[in-house]
């Protein structure tokens, strides 16, 4: 239970914690720098993590590795696109803003949904209803390692209207896969962006 509690919060701590360390660095410092304080609090919640799996009896070593693989994904496609938003010279509480809130929003959809779904029909609600879900990695945590739909826990019941629809979970490999994508994307663009600096101050 305490197993599934933390890895259910991984994902909100680390949409807050992430963008907070990258945005706080004091200007300037190379990029192999920058990155050591969210490498610091990711594994210190791996470590967590396993720490209570081994004492828990937990998921075994291979579903172990597969949650540790998709954390460390969402966790690269954080640091990456903080980054990136930090090489435009925003002000740090800004880029705190446009990266953790978004994130947030993923991780809750499922409840501010409600009017979409009861608005819409067919094939415009299963597509929202879809998308809600596979937005949400502390869903994709539940279904794909632990086996549970939290959309049919009872505590769910009258405050998110998923439940009463068909709904399906993602593979986990394909979403870890989706998160990398987008952290190749946002290193690419923040690697042009240096460029485009050091070329300038040239």
């Amino acid at each position: 239970m305490l197993l599934r509690l933390i890895s259910f919060l991984s994902p909100v701590l680390l949409a807050v914690i992430i963008p907070f360390l990258l945005a706080t660095i004091p200007e300037p410092k190379p990029l192999t720098r920058k990155i050591i304080p969210p490498t610091i609090a990711l594994l210190t919640l791996l470590l967590i993590l396993a720490a209570v799996s081994i004492i828990s009896g937990g998921i075994g070593f291979t579903g172990f590795l597969k949650l540790s693989i998709f954390i460390i994904a969402y966790s690269v496609m954080i640091t990456a696109f903080t980054l990136m938003l930090l090489s435009f010279n925003l002000a740090g509480i800004i880029v705190q803003v446009i990266v953790t809130l978004p994130l947030l929003l993923m991780s809750s959809a499922i409840f501010y949904v409600n009017p979409l779904i009861e608005l819409s029909a067919g094939a415009a609600r299963q597509s929202i209803i879809q998308c809600s879900i596979n937005l949400n990695p502390i869903l994709i945590i539940g279904a794909d390692f632990f086996n549970y739909d939290m959309i049919l826990a009872p505590q769910m019941y009258k405050i998110s209207f998923i439940q009463y629809y068909p709904h399906n979970y993602p593979e986990w490999h394909y979403v870890t896969g989706i998160y990398l994508f987008a952290a190749l994307i946002s290193f690419i663009i923040l690697r042009i962006r240096m460029r485009f600096l050091s070329d300038k101050a040239g």
